[in-house]
């Protein structure tokens, strides 16, 4: 899927643009465990990697003034480069339930207006859904980003791959990136090294993935 998404573009490539970044983005190794909010607060981080619903709590806390948002900078051609992962948690009805038409029922309930906007005022987050009342947006940040969410966003395909592949296997590998233990080409390497044994281990459900991407094409 990534080499759907990004032809042409190497995961070296990518980690060396990374490391590039590393002298502005003081607290990237900490991205996804929080500390990222104190670095910020003592002013000592610039940039962080954050979800939507963080921004806007940046935007409380630091004031609106302080706090803008970027799109990911584009380093392939590919038609997710320099788009913003749309995610959201998946709710499914399962086939060999005894209650389909209540779930269903359940779904959406959760999808109308009144809900959609009570999780807003609760959550912070905006809702990937049309039936959503964008003029109930406050902040500039997330008008900014609700706007993206219409034009310059796309499905986070990380929602779709094995977990190992983010726990086991990039997120090391950055961090190493940032602490400097790897050098990018070393991290990519073990990056590759872990997909092909992976790969091997797994040949049925690389099969299922690489078909689903070609269709998801």
């Amino acid at each position: 899927r990534y080499k759907a998404a990004h032809p042409g573009v190497e995961i070296a490539t990518v980690l060396q643009a990374t490391e590039s970044l590393y002298p502005s983005f003081a607290s990237a190794g900490q991205a996804r465990q929080g500390p990222d909010i104190q670095y910020m607060w003592a002013g000592e981080a610039a940039m962080a990697v954050a979800g939507q619903t963080k921004v806007s709590y940046f935007s409380k806390m630091l004031g609106e003034e302080n706090v803008g948002v970027m799109l990911p900078p584009r380093f392939g051609k590919g038609r997710l480069a320099g788009r913003m992962p749309n995610t959201a948690q998946q709710l499914l009805v399962t086939s060999w339930s005894d209650y389909k038409e209540e779930a269903a029922d359940l779904l959406c309930y959760f999808h109308t207006p009144e809900r959609l906007d009570r999780m807003h005022v609760l959550s912070g987050a905006i809702p990937p859904d049309r039936r959503f009342d964008r003029s109930r947006l406050v902040l500039p940040q997330d008008r900014t980003i609700a706007a993206w969410m219409g034009s310059e966003s796309m499905t986070n395909y990380q929602n779709y791959w094995p977990p190992q592949m983010d726990r086991e296997n990039l997120f090391p590998a950055v961090q190493s990136l940032f602490a400097g233990a790897l050098s990018a080409d070393r991290a990519a390497e073990q990056v590759d090294e872990f997909l092909n044994r992976w790969r091997d281990s797994n040949v049925d459900t690389a099969e299922e993935l690489a078909t689903w991407a070609s269709e998801a094409r």
